[in-house]
């Protein structure tokens, strides 16, 4: 029989009433003082052969301390109440019948307390686990599948027994809390049971269970590591308070992934951890046969002996992880669609076997990430398939992922994401959950190495278009200029004093030099931009691109020096505008699809320099002839010579400091 338990500390002691004088009191030969009061704490020493007989009243005043005990037993009629509908709440979850339609394997989660009546295969290991549960106050629990475990097998077990089995999942939140909450989710608003202690609590609840047994199943223990300090040793404190007598009904069960035992040192000093500790090895093969087949014979499923006996071959490498298998399962009975009833081995190869069917969820999953955590997922994935021995400590990963310029928060989400989704898994050390997700990698590290490589070309080429477009700036200033005073201008449109001063004249020539320096600074640079964007497979494009920069700079140049000369009416001007447009657009294509033609050449740049310029001289002096844009009475020699300067200064000045590149398509 478990004894009495001693009144509650938690509960404030009642205020003492008027005080009444001390006496001494003589028994048995010894002489004492007693105090007398309505409430005393204390301690009385007697020697010999003396004998005390200690008479304590609690006096209650009808006030706030009324009122508190009051309340204190209203929460405690609370949880009560809340332990009766949390067994119910699980028996009615456990008891739920399988859905009649949809698919029989789940993808990559968890098993649910719903989900008992199709979790076959892990009989060994859920009677080892009970075994141990019923013989020790403390369990320990590692391996593949410990979520699945205790939510579709040892709770239901638990509860068919007629205990009390309690879910815990740890957080940042301090553990202490996070368990009472599993019974009073508002404890917070709960004075008395939110100071009361962890094993006095405990106690409590174990009281209520008339002889049965709480079991408290403590999942992802490793996320203690990342409680403060004081967390995890007041909760040491706690546990070992209740282990060691406060709370005999209780038992503990501490679940973490494979390998990740360090969590649990904060038990040494009590428990050999070793001694008490379970492994959930992956599966065996004839466990995933009996898994595989349990759950598609819900569905009626006909399996081809060879389809299990490649699954298995196939996933067994070293081992049958349980949600590998799950995932393999989900894809062939036909994910969310139409169930298929049979797989065939031309069915499975068909569905890239379990290789195609890993890689095709690696995509999946990586794309439903947040966007912030996508990028640090690959490099993480991609580390981890560097390294020789394929494992590597967290420390070390994070530090590597830190050198490739990844924050350590980012790093540490990303790679609990990756966990969670079995991408990752960790057994001593963090490795890839499947060889198979190679060649996804190796194929996003390819793209990822091209797309680094296309954009340091951009860069480069971004480098080098301030040099090149400045000599086009040069080029253009010089060119438009020249064709500028070779070409008669009729004097009648301005006024002859300002025209015939020096400094009239200079000013409209270094206005048109302005406007040619605009036309060769956007022409270049339009080419260079084309060069680097329509390199390759695009490579026809880049004469279209130099036509286009060509025919838009040159067409402005025009327009805007037609502006300069022209006094006529809205009318003569609009239709001067068009006029000079369309001859910039002939002469500058004219001279875009020239300075391509001169760079893309080994031998003869120079003379293909004089060559396109010698045609853009033609194309100027026919369209001008044709056009009468500028309003010239001149020879078509010198319209020849002034449609020539401008092309010839651009693309030469734009050809100095570009070596030869025949290769650059």
């Amino acid at each position: 029989m478990i004894p009495n338990p001693p009144k509650d500390p938690e509960e404030p002691l009642p205020q003492p009433t008027k005080p009444k004088r001390s006496r001494k009191k003589t028994v048995e030969g010894q002489s004492v003082q007693v105090k007398q009061a309505g409430n005393a704490i204390g301690i009385i020493n007697a020697d010999g052969q003396a004998v005390i007989k200690i008479d304590q009243r609690s006096i209650y005043t009808q006030s706030e301390n009324e009122n508190q005990h009051q309340a204190e037993e209203s929460e405690l009629k609370k949880l009560e109440t809340a332990i009766k509908q949390i067994r119910l709440d699980l028996e009615y979850l456990v008891q739920l019948p399988l859905p009649v339609k949809g698919n029989p394997f789940l993808l990559m989660e968890a098993f649910d307390l719903h989900d008992s009546a199709r979790f076959f295969g892990r009989e060994e290991a859920l009677a080892q686990v009970l075994e141990f549960l019923v013989e020790n106050h403390t369990t320990f629990l590692e391996g593949s599948g410990r979520t699945s475990l205790l939510q579709a097998a040892v709770i239901p077990a638990l509860l068919r027994q007629g205990h009390l089995p309690i879910l815990v999942f740890t957080t940042t939140e301090r553990l202490e809390l996070s368990i009472k909450k599993r019974f009073l989710p508002n404890i917070e608003k709960m004075d008395y049971l939110r100071q009361m202690s962890l094993p006095e609590f405990i106690r409590k609840v174990t009281g209520l269970l008339k002889g049965k047994n709480l079991y408290l199943l403590v999942d992802q223990f490793e996320e203690i590591d990342h409680q403060d300090e004081t967390f995890r040793d007041s909760f040491q404190a706690d546990w070992a308070a209740c282990v060691n007598g406060n709370a005999p009904n209780a038992h503990w069960l501490f679940a973490v992934p494979n390998g990740l035992k360090h969590p649990l040192r904060i038990f040494q000093d009590h428990v050999t951890i070793n001694a008490k500790l379970v492994t959930l090895h992956p599966m065996e093969p004839d466990e995933a046969r009996r898994a595989i087949q349990g759950q598609a014979a819900l569905r009626d499923i006909q399996i081809d002996g060879q389809v299990i006996s490649a699954i298995l071959t196939d996933l067994g490498k070293p081992a049958i992880e349980p949600a590998q298998l799950e995932l393999v399962g989900y894809v062939l009975a036909g994910k969310k669609g139409e169930i298929v009833k049979n797989w065939s081995l031309e069915y499975y190869l068909q569905k890239g076997r379990a290789d195609g069917i890993l890689n095709s969820y690696l995509l999946d999953s990586i794309n439903e990430l947040d966007e912030a955590e996508r990028e640090p997922a690959w490099n993480i994935l991609a580390t981890l398939d560097d390294l020789p021995n394929g494992a590597s400590s967290e420390a070390d990963l994070l530090k590597r992922t830190h050198d490739i310029g990844i924050e350590g928060k980012d790093a540490e989400a990303a790679l609990k994401d990756l966990r969670e989704k079995h991408l990752v898994e960790y057994a001593a050390a963090y490795k890839l959950s499947s060889k198979s997700l190679h060649p996804q990698i190796e194929e996003w590290r390819n793209q990822r190495a091209a797309l680094e490589q296309a954009r340091e070309e951009i860069w480069k080429q971004i480098r080098g278009l301030g040099g090149s477009a400045l000599r086009g700036l040069a080029g253009g200033s010089i060119g438009f200029m020249l064709s500028y005073v070779i070409l008669p201008y009729p004097v009648r449109n301005f006024d002859p004093g300002f025209v015939l001063s020096i400094v009239g004249y200079g000013l409209f020539v270094a206005l048109r030099g302005l406007i040619g320096a605009g036309a060769g600074f956007l022409m270049v640079l339009g080419l260079d931009i084309s060069r680097a964007a329509l390199k390759g497979k695009r490579n026809h494009l880049v004469w279209s691109g130099g036509a286009l920069s060509g025919a838009i700079a040159f067409a402005l140049a025009l327009i805007s020096h037609f502006l300069l000369i022209t006094r006529g009416g809205e009318q003569a001007i609009l239709l001067g505008i068009l006029s000079a447009g369309a001859l910039g657009l002939v002469w500058g294509a004219m001279a875009g699809l020239g300075t391509i033609w001169a760079l893309d050449s080994a031998h003869t740049r120079w003379l293909k320099l004089f060559a396109s310029a010698a045609a853009c001289g033609l194309v100027f002096a026919a369209a001008e002839s044709l056009l009468g844009a500028l309003q010239l009475q001149t020879s078509l020699f010198l319209l020849f010579l002034s449609g020539a300067f401008l092309p010839l200064f651009v693309t030469g000045f734009a050809m100095l400091g570009k070596p030869s590149d025949p290769k650059w398509r």
